[in-house]
């Protein structure tokens, strides 16, 4: 960190922990959320089994002052009324805040995300990790919550626990924490019938035409031995009016998955349904679950069981995964222990709404003298949205695709106090942006690849997040 970091630095934050337990028989995460957003819930965070079951725990996060946005230049913290405005990488400016807070626990259980920077980091990030000069866009290349008081939902106990933090120099519940317990007590806002707004008209940076005109030119790269596989993705934006949290509504109930989040940035809201892990930190034990190998779902089960074991049978698609687990490998291999390295689970199948992947998990025991922020830049950008050898397609994806990334294929997440993390990669992710949508996808392309095919890949990928636009312009039952 440069000297210019000491202004953050030096502004050390110390805190215990209060905390209230309630019963959560007729509540939801949603329904929580849906009363307490206008004061100051700024994230819900939720997670889906294989199988489409809510996971156990779900999450809603508050803050009252403390939140970060950056972009190529500058980042700016706010803490309150205190603005500071700092140059060089985001993340060493999200270490030093993180590593000035202390939490003491008092007895208290400590939720990883009390007191974490939540929030999302954009692909454009490549620039502080690999210096690949990125064309700026009006997105921020990052903007985080550092949050001060959590709901927690046990959805195995059924039981709600409302955690804030308190400065140390005082013994009561903050303010935060009183209005959130009053705020649950109240019934839903009303929320008046929307009317149908006639259908949501999406338009396409890319056209059919150009994106497989794209594929051959990648293909021609891999040819000339410059990569291996180079992912190419192309956008869709619309204008929509719909409530941003309807769509999220829509999002979980047609496509549940491992990650599931609504962001709250104000203007600004980053929604997704993401099927796989960027890589994630608990304890000292490192993971990264690479996703390579696509079939579109079928609605009859037969059909379904033939079309996963046709994409375990293709040889392309399992040489293309073997790629990526490899990449993965030397990823999380730049920062753990010499034969700590393993992978397991290889190659299994995992199910979500309107496609099906395959899956393997890469596990490894960091090195003592590096922390999640180390283990993140060696994991940044997932080999899987940019191909491989990874630095090389980076470069050619900037020459190939219309315009910067921005939020697609960056990361959603958080970095905690305890040294955890845990971030997906924002694939099956919107951006809602001053009334417009943008949705991105991609596909990966090797030698052999069949341009139309590619196209309709990005199409399936694509689908349940258009969906969750369309049907927000109605009315929500």
């Amino acid at each position: 960190m440069g000297a210019s970091d000491s202004k953050v630095t030096s502004q050390e934050k110390r805190f215990h922990i209060v905390s209230s337990d309630l019963p959560f028989d007729l509540e939801t995460p949603v329904s929580t959320y849906l009363k307490l957003r206008d004061m100051g819930a700024t994230f819900l965070l939720e997670s889906a089994a294989d199988s489409g079951r809510l996971g156990r725990y779900s999450f809603i996060g508050f803050v009252s002052g403390r939140t970060l946005s950056a972009d190529r230049k500058k980042t700016v913290y706010r803490d309150g009324d205190r603005q500071l405005e700092q140059s060089g990488d985001p993340l060493s400016i999200i270490r030093a805040i993180i590593e000035s807070t202390t939490v003491e626990a008092n007895g208290h259980e400590v939720p990883v995300l009390l007191g974490a920077a939540v929030g999302y980091i954009g692909y454009d990030y490549v620039q502080f990790v690999e210096g690949i000069p990125i064309e700026s866009t009006s997105t921020p290349l990052c903007q985080f919550h550092f949050v001060e008081s959590l709901i927690e939902f046990d959805h195995f106990k059924r039981q709600m626990k409302v955690y804030s933090l308190v400065p140390e120099s005082s013994d009561g519940k903050t303010d935060l924490h009183e209005k959130i317990l009053c705020s649950l007590e109240t019934s839903l806002p009303h929320r008046p019938k929307r009317t149908s707004a006639g259908g949501v008209k999406f338009s396409s940076n890319t056209s059919e035409e150009e994106y497989e005109e794209t594929v051959n030119r990648a293909k021609r790269y891999i040819y000339e031995g410059d990569c291996f596989q180079i992912v190419v993705s192309r956008r869709l934006s619309a204008p929509c009016t719909a409530d941003a949290f309807d769509i999220y509504r829509h999002l979980r109930i047609n496509n549940p998955s491992p990650y599931m989040f609504y962001l709250d940035f104000g203007n600004r809201k980053i929604i997704g349904s993401s099927p796989e892990v960027l890589v994630k930190l608990t304890g000292r034990t490192a993971l990264i679950s690479p996703i390579a190998g696509t079939r579109p779902r079928s609605t009859d089960i037969r059909r379904d069981t033939e079309l996963e074991a046709e994409l375990l049978a293709d040889e392309k698609e399992r040489a293309e995964h073997t790629m990526l687990v490899d990449l993965a490998r030397n990823d999380v291999g730049r920062v753990c222990k010499y034969g700590t390295v393993k992978v397991d689970g290889l190659m299994r199948i995992e199910r979500y709404s309107h496609v099906m992947h395959i899956v393997s998990d890469v596990r490894g025991e960091l090195l003592d003298d590096v922390d999640q922020f180390d283990l993140f830049r060696a994991s940044f950008p997932a080999g899987t949205v940019t191909g491989a050898p990874k630095v090389r397609a980076m470069e050619i994806i900037d020459g190939l695709e219309k315009q910067p990334r921005g939020f697609y294929a960056g990361a959603v997440g958080y970095f905690s106090p305890t040294g955890d993390m845990d971030t997906c990669i924002s694939i099956r992710t919107i951006l809602v942006e001053d009334d417009t949508v943008h949705l991105q996808a991609g596909a990966g392309i090797v030698a052999d690849s069949d341009p139309a095919y590619e196209f309709t890949e990005t199409e399936n990928k694509l689908a349940a997040l258009k969906e969750a636009v369309k049907n927000s312009e109605g009315e929500l039952i």
